[in-house]
């Protein structure tokens, strides 16, 4: 499979990274600030993944990556991270979260869940300790992973769009898969927010 990520100034990330035996490392991050100290981070991490992916349990690679960014980086940055291994062979998620928005897990047979499990930030701390989760994902389960671009984009007046709208406007798109998922959170964005108009 065909790797593609992309890098925004403002910090954002998301990556693919194929891994043995037909697993997929997925990473949503997000860096504290803006402009081109947030892509020089966002480059480390994205780099330091790509190195070490797959070669320790998700977990102990987080720890390390957080160990690397304490040594090598202000003292004010930090990223918030989402990182997961998919196993499509035994249709299980073994994931990290480093304080990062908890992704939304939309059950093909009803039923939700937040993607919670891990720890805090990276970046701050020079030790911490991140907890790992496997769980089970049946065909036609959803799982979406955002960054606080999301949850906090606000309307004219300053209210955030929030957990509760962005879940509903993943709910909203039914049984239309990822496709249709994505496109109704970007509607509900550029809605709440005045840019559609």
């Amino acid at each position: 499979a065909e790797s593609r990520s992309c890098f925004q100034v403002g910090g954002d990330y998301y990556d693919f990274i194929p891994l043995e035996r037909g697993r997929l490392g997925v990473v949503v991050a997000d860096v504290s600030g803006k402009g081109t100290p947030a892509s020089l981070m966002m480059a480390s991490v994205h780099a330091w993944l790509r190195a070490t992916a797959g070669t320790a349990p998700p977990a102990r690679v987080l720890e390390r990556l957080n160990r690397f960014l304490y040594a090598s980086t202000q003292t004010s940055r930090y990223v918030t991270l989402f990182y997961g291994e998919l196993d499509p062979a035994r249709r299980t998620l073994v994931y990290v979260n480093a304080g990062h928005v908890p992704p939304y897990v939309a059950k093909a047979g009803g039923g939700e869940a937040r993607l919670t499990a891990g720890g805090p930030v990276l970046g701050l701390l020079e030790d911490v300790s991140l907890e790992a989760r496997e769980i089970a994902l049946d065909p036609g389960d959803l799982v979406a992973v955002v960054t606080d671009g999301a949850t906090e984009a606000q309307d004219p007046s300053g209210e955030e769009l929030g957990d509760e709208r962005v879940r509903s406007a993943l709910r909203s798109a039914g049984d239309g898969g990822a496709t249709a998922a994505l496109a109704s959170l970007v509607r509900a964005v550029d809605a709440w927010t005045g840019a559609a108009g």
